[in-house]
């Protein structure tokens, strides 16, 4: 009713309950996508690339909690929607593009180590903010700490960029 539109309408821009919510996860991809490429990582130096997409990940969960409930959902139905898409593998298929392009770039002035999988490393650095940012809760209670603090969410920002760092770091 505050915005002045009603379920027919909505269903009739985007066809179905159904599409709305396609329309919805593709929306969060792109806005996700679009951040990230405002980073301009390949014009950064590859470590600090690297460190600066840890850091955008992070952030980036914490300050869009949203996202982290919307992609849970579409994970228990086993990613029923996003399969619809047409525009998904496209999205993330361009940042997995530029992550090599930087690991490359490291590779070739002897900084990141050789055979790091573009895709596997942007899971990992996704899985350090995401499972974090999921599970704060439980695991605050499971342990008796409050995971969800600022100190606490500082130290684990810092413990991404750690992990990470030294995984990608030439030897």
């Amino acid at each position: 009713d505050q915005a002045a539109a009603n379920k027919r309408m909505l269903y009739y821009y985007f066809g179905s309950k159904e599409e709305l919510y396609l329309a919805v996860l593709e929306r969060a991809y792109d806005a996700m996508r679009k951040a990230e490429r405002q980073l301009n990582l390949a014009n950064l130096a590859p470590l600090v690339a690297i460190k600066t997409l840890v850091e955008f990940k992070f952030d980036y969960c914490e300050k869009n909690q949203q996202i982290i409930a919307l992609l849970a959902g579409e994970n228990m139905l086993g990613a029923a929607y996003l399969k619809r898409s047409r525009r998904l593998r496209d999205m993330n298929l361009s940042l997995v593009d530029v992550i090599r392009t930087v690991l490359d770039a490291g590779v070739a002035d002897g900084k990141i180590r050789p055979g790091i999988d573009p895709l596997h490393l942007y899971i990992s650095m996704s899985a350090l903010s995401y499972f974090y940012f999921s599970n704060s809760a439980t695991l605050s209670v499971a342990f008796a700490r409050a995971l969800g603090s600022p100190a606490e969410r500082r130290l684990r920002r810092a413990h991404a960029v750690d992990v990470i760092m030294a995984y990608v770091r030439a030897l």
